[in-house]
């Protein structure tokens, strides 16, 4: 049997959605991408009338249709818009102890928040020695430009 189909949003074309045959609510190794112009196509003896297709896009709710309805089908992903209230990125030396960071995560959502200097130095970070390095060879350049005139 052949399942084929245009997948669109409100943009246009999905280019790269993945449509993964189903079997027993389950994935199966019998998939595809969509093209360029949103257009995809598995041809396969083992696709029965009522399984199951997931199509799924990132940022685009994921739906799920049968093959019997998967006939040059015209589908439409609707965006699945979530709104995140707060992301926090941060770093962690894998070396140190130190979790003031993470005890600082964990803290959001109290009142008080009390920040607190490290005692790292910033002579010994490796940012502070490469800007110095490269104001003296800065430096060296225009001394060497300012002799040549």
């Amino acid at each position: 049997m052949k399942v084929s189909g245009t997948l669109t949003d409100s943009y246009g074309a999905l280019d790269g959605a993945t449509i993964i045959l189903l079997r027993g609510g389950k994935r199966t190794n019998l998939a595809t991408t969509s093209d360029q112009e949103g257009k995809f196509k598995i041809e396969n003896d083992e696709i029965k009338l009522n399984d199951e297709f997931e199509i799924r896009y990132v940022g685009l709710k994921t739906t799920i249709k049968k093959a019997k309805d998967l006939q040059n089908a015209k589908i439409f992903l609707q965006e699945d818009v979530q709104q995140l209230d707060e992301v926090v990125i941060g770093n962690k030396d894998e070396n140190s102890n130190d979790t003031k960071f993470y005890d600082w995560i964990k803290g959001i959502g109290k009142k008080s928040y009390k920040v607190e200097k490290t005692k790292k130095s910033i002579f010994k970070s490796p940012a502070f020695m490469l800007s110095v390095l490269g104001l003296v060879t800065i430096g060296t350049i225009i001394i060497i430009i300012k002799k040549t005139r």
